[in-house]
């Protein structure tokens, strides 16, 4: 499993001062190894501690996953939904950026690097709050390079499809189960993987690939785990008074059918948004 993180929550010399510094970070792939909870019985008194004095309370993701009988995966969203703090090990580089005033209109701005490997760094709730939607990916190695598992499983299905077709001397019109266990790298939102995937691979027209998201979500109904082309395994289910344009997802089953007041666990997405994500790739 691995994630892309794009940010964490900066020191806090620099959320006291925004005007006078900025900080950012190296986007950067981690796993399940590099993720880090404080000890649940120390983590009422930590508020009031800085990292540094934190860290004899640092255990691992994969230690805490072990000692509840869950997968790495599975401890770390129910963490997220019970909004625990959550750290990670970074190896890059990131930038302080230091603005100097030199009069009312102008400013002097000076940049540092960071080392990030130094501390370990929490991550702010837009972070988490993606790793807890966005399926996470598996690499594998094959002669000495990494290769993603969603780029073999297309390269596999893709071969199948096409042999069994030239076997029969024809061309036949796919079924969605044909494309069931692909998936699209790159895309963190389910609508956008399977509008991407329908249009390009499975040659669907629009309004098809709609009615197969709205059948899928009526074979989940939120309590049963489907397979979205471009996506992977999740859950969906129709909104009651909004059936034919939007559509409820999450990892984890669900049993919720409005739009409002829902869990952060569970999103929402609609005809609207797929047809823009459909138009938008090329």
């Amino acid at each position: 499993m691995s994630w892309k993180i794009y940010r964490v929550v900066p020191p806090d010399f620099v959320l006291n001062k925004p005007q006078t510094f900025q900080f950012s970070i190296d986007p950067e792939s981690i796993n399940e190894n590099n993720l880090f909870l404080v000890s649940p019985k120390e983590e009422s008194v930590t508020d009031s501690l800085t990292a540094n004095e934190q860290k004899g309370t640092f255990i691992s993701l994969i230690e805490l996953a072990e000692d509840s009988g869950k997968t790495p995966l599975n401890f770390l969203r129910k963490s997220i939904r019970l909004k625990r703090v959550v750290f990670v090990r970074l190896k890059g580089q990131g930038r302080l950026t230091i603005f100097d005033e030199i009069n009312a209109e102008t400013k002097e701005a000076t940049l540092k690097e960071v080392d990030l490997k130094d501390q370990l760094w929490e991550l702010p709730e837009s972070e988490l709050e993606q790793m807890l939607l966005e399926q996470p990916t598996e690499e594998i190695k094959n002669d000495g390079s990494q290769l993603s598992s969603e780029n073999q499983s297309i390269n596999k299905t893709k071969t199948e499809h096409i042999a069994a077709d030239e076997d029969n001397g024809e061309l036949k019109k796919s079924s969605i189960k044909d494309f069931e266990n692909i998936k699209i790298t790159g895309k963190r939102k389910p609508h956008t993987a399977f509008a991407a995937y329908a249009k390009t691979e499975m040659k669907m027209e629009r309004d098809d690939a709609w009615k197969e998201l709205k059948d899928l979500a009526q074979e989940s109904k939120g309590q049963t785990e489907v397979k979205m082309p471009g996506w992977g395994k999740t859950y969906l289910r129709r909104v009651r008074l909004k059936s034919e344009t939007e559509i409820l997802f999450s990892h984890e089953p669900f049993d919720f059918d409005k739009a409002e007041n829902l869990p952060n666990w569970v999103k929402r997405f609609t005809r609207g948004q797929f047809d823009s994500s459909w138009t938008d790739y090329k």
